[in-house]
């Protein structure tokens, strides 16, 4: 099986700035490992921590990057996948302090749903800990 990059770009977005709203995802029946593709646009909000309830949108691209925003945050991230599992990286961001920097690998699985139109993203091990709470248990919708 080929190993896939990816992003996850929801990872750091710690500013205050970002807005807040919108919906979350619901849970359906589960779509079977490596199924769903990512590639695409995704919205959700931020279920726990600093960035609690906060909308953000993460566009995954084909090319092995990914593009996490929220208001003036901007964050750019690499992701390999492997089945249902996924480890990610910050690349860049903007302002600078938003990223986990490329030395600390995030690990998690995601859960889509039946028809791929929604995923939750468990953490496996992630030492950021900003981006395992932005990102554990966090559902996002396919747009």
């Amino acid at each position: 099986m080929n190993m896939t990059k990816l992003i996850i770009l929801v990872v750091v977005f710690t500013l205050n700035g970002c807005a807040s709203g919108g919906s979350t995802a619901p849970a359906a029946p589960a779509a079977a490992p490596g199924q769903c593709d990512v590639v695409g646009t995704w919205v959700g909000q931020v279920p726990s921590g600093m960035l609690m309830g906060r909308v953000l949108t993460m566009v995954f691209m084909e090319n092995n990057t990914a593009q996490g925003t929220c208001q003036n945050i901007t964050l750019n991230s690499q992701w390999q996948r492997n089945g249902n599992q996924v480890e990610v990286i910050d690349v860049s961001a903007t302002p600078a302090f938003a990223s986990c920097g490329p030395e600390l690998v995030g690990r998690y699985t995601l859960e889509y749903s039946a028809d791929c139109q929604s995923v939750t993203a468990i953490s496996g091990e992630d030492q950021c800990t900003h981006r395992r709470q932005a990102l554990h248990n966090f559902r996002a919708a396919r747009q």
